[in-house]
This record gives structure tokens, C-alpha cells and sequence, in this order.
């Protein structure tokens, strides 16, 4: 189980700064403009949104699954330095009869920068009429000294977004 091994290496941190990537190709934005009280105001930590172009969605950065909702919207991973990253997907989308979600992780497995998570239906959320978000956030906000300011634009999958430094 990769729970424990985190809490080892939690204890011997070794990098003071983790870069936190998109998870699909689009339009990255701020949380402000994100249509949720909850991640717009940053209630839960800070991070950043992906408007998708594509419907597979990556890791944002290495570390164990944590978490994962029963009806499949999010995802929480545990980085190697204890940082805690939700990877968000959609606007209510668990008031939906139906999961639009396909995933492709378990809890407590590790993963890698760039694994595949899950597979959005986009014509079932556009079905829905919700709206379709990737939101990633950092929630252990005690443990941040900074997050640094990215622009918003258009990236490709991979492409990182924000660095976060540790205390």
C-alpha cells in the first residue's frame, strides 16, 4: 500500500517545490471564473481549472490515489512530499442518474506524472446540461509556503501550470 510508504517519505521530504501540470488539453483558468462557490472562492485550497478540449484526463503529478469518490467526479492523490492534490471533474456532476466517468485508477496505488485517471462522456454531461471543469486543487494549504501565478491560456496535456512550494 502506498499510504504508508507517503508517510516515510512525508517524514524525510526531500524537495521543497512539486510543478503541478494539466490534466487535459485546454483552456486553463482561474478559480474565480469557475461556476462553484466552493472552488471560486477557494474554500477547499487553491489550484486552477482546465476547460477540456479532450475527454481523457491525466494525472497533474506523481503520487498515490488517495481518494476516490464513490461516484467517480474526483480523485484525491497524495504526492512523495505530502501535498494533497483533487483533480475535479465537472460542476454537480453527482446529481447525475448516470456516472459520465470511466476510471482508470484504485485507491492506494501509486501513480506517475502523466497516467491515465478517467474518461469523461462529454455527450452525457452536455445531456445533463452541466458544465465540464477540470479542477485541480491543492487542499493542505497549511503546508504551502507559495503557489506561483500562471496565465491563462490554452495548453496541451502536460504542460505545467503552477509550482507550489512547501514549507
Amino acid at each position: 500500500m502506498c499510504s504508508e510508504v507517503l508517510v516515510i517519505f512525508n517524514f524525510f521530504r526531500n524537495k521543497k517545490s512539486e510543478e503541478i501540470y494539466s490534466p487535459v488539453d485546454g483552456k486553463v483558468i482561474s478559480l474565480a471564473e469557475v461556476n462553484d462557490l466552493v472552488f471560486s472562492q477557494k474554500l477547499i485550497g487553491d489550484g486552477f481549472a482546465v476547460i477540456p478540449e479532450t475527454n481523457v484526463v491525466y494525472s497533474p503529478c506523481s503520487g498515490c490515489v488517495t481518494s476516490i469518490f464513490p461516484t467517480k467526479h474526483a480523485i484525491g492523490i497524495t504526492t512523495e512530499n505530502g501535498l494533497q492534490v483533487l483533480v475535479h471533474m465537472g460542476i454537480d456532476t453527482v446529481s447525475m442518474k448516470e456516472s459520465p466517468f470511466e476510471l482508470y485508477v484504485d485507491k492506494n496505488t501509486n501513480i506517475k506524472f502523466g497516467d491515465k485517471l478517467a474518461k469523461i462522456d462529454m455527450e452525457k454531461i452536455t445531456k445533463y446540461n452541466k458544465e465540464i471543469p477540470i479542477i485541480v486543487i491543492v487542499t493542505n494549504m497549511d503546508e504551502v509556503k507559495e503557489i506561483s501565478e500562471f496565465t491563462e491560456e490554452k495548453l496541451k496535456c502536460k504542460g505545467s501550470v503552477i509550482k507550489v512550494t512547501l514549507n
